[in-house]
C-alpha cells in the first residue's frame, strides 16, 4: 500500500479515487464529481475540481502532483503530490475546513495542516498542525 504522501504510480491513484467515489456515490453522499486531471508543466499534472455531496457540501479539490519516473509518454509515470487543498464548504454559506500544505503554519513540524471556520459566518476557528 502506498504510504500517506508518498509516491504513487499515477493509475494506482485514480483507480483508488474511482474506488472510493464509486462508493461514495452508491451510498447516495457523492452526487457528482467534477475532477479533471491535466498537465501542468513539463513535469507536473494538477487534478482539480469539485465533488458536490448530500446537503449541499462542497468538496474543492486542488493538488500539484510532481512526476518522478516517466514522462507525457508514459501512461503510468510515477508521482507524489507536491502541493494539496482540501476545501469543505456548505452551498451558499461559507467554508467548513480546508486540509492543505500550500504554505508553511506557525510552529507545525511540517507544512500539513488544518483550518477550521464557522460555516454560518465563515469566521476562522485556528489552524492545527497534521495530516
Amino acid at each position: 500500500m502506498a504510504q500517506k504522501h508518498g509516491p504513487n504510480r499515477l493509475l494506482s491513484y485514480l483507480s483508488i479515487h474511482e474506488t472510493v467515489m464509486g462508493q461514495f456515490a452508491r451510498d447516495g453522499f457523492v452526487e457528482s464529481d467534477g475532477i479533471v486531471l491535466e498537465p501542468f508543466g513539463a513535469d507536473a499534472l494538477k487534478i482539480e475540481g469539485e465533488i458536490r455531496c448530500l446537503g449541499g457540501l462542497i468538496v474543492t479539490v486542488r493538488k500539484i502532483l510532481r512526476v518522478l519516473e516517466g514522462g507525457e509518454a508514459d501512461a503510468n509515470p510515477l508521482v507524489q503530490t507536491l502541493l494539496y487543498s482540501y476545501n469543505l464548504s456548505v452551498q451558499g454559506w461559507n467554508n467548513v475546513f480546508r486540509y492543505d500544505n500550500a504554505h508553511a503554519h506557525g510552529a507545525h513540524a511540517d507544512h500539513h495542516h488544518r483550518h477550521a471556520f464557522d460555516w454560518r459566518t465563515g469566521a476562522s476557528q485556528g489552524v492545527m498542525g497534521g495530516a
